[in-house]
């Protein structure tokens, strides 16, 4: 799902789609799952390898809404990410592959 910029409504208010907001809480609610720590707090790598069905959506736009569904989860805030490597191809059984490492490590 990509999270493209923030519309505003008739009244002048800024949203963001429903179903950004719902896939930003399931990566949030999976990455939860796999990780048991408190958020890290030092630099990071992280690559993410999406899979979708048609190419659609801007990769960047699919990174940011998978980055803030990890944040405060996985890592304290996205500014940690120091590396960002990011991939699409097609594929019928659509998702996200996401891999994170200490930047020190590298």
């Amino acid at each position: 799902m990509a999270k493209q910029s923030f519309r505003i409504s008739r009244d002048g208010h800024a949203y963001q789609r429903q179903s950004v907001v719902e896939w930003e809480r399931t990566v949030g609610f999976i990455a939860h799952q796999f990780w048991m720590d408190d958020p890290v707090k030092c630099p990071i790598v992280v690559i993410l390898d999406f899979y979708l069905l048609f190419n659609k959506a801007d990769i960047d736009n699919l990174a940011k809404a998978v980055l803030d569904g990890m944040q405060g989860i996985v890592y304290a805030n996205d500014r940690q990410v120091w590396s960002l490597r990011l991939t699409k191809s097609i594929s019928k059984k659509p998702g996200v592959r996401i891999r994170i490492m200490d930047h020190g490590n590298i």
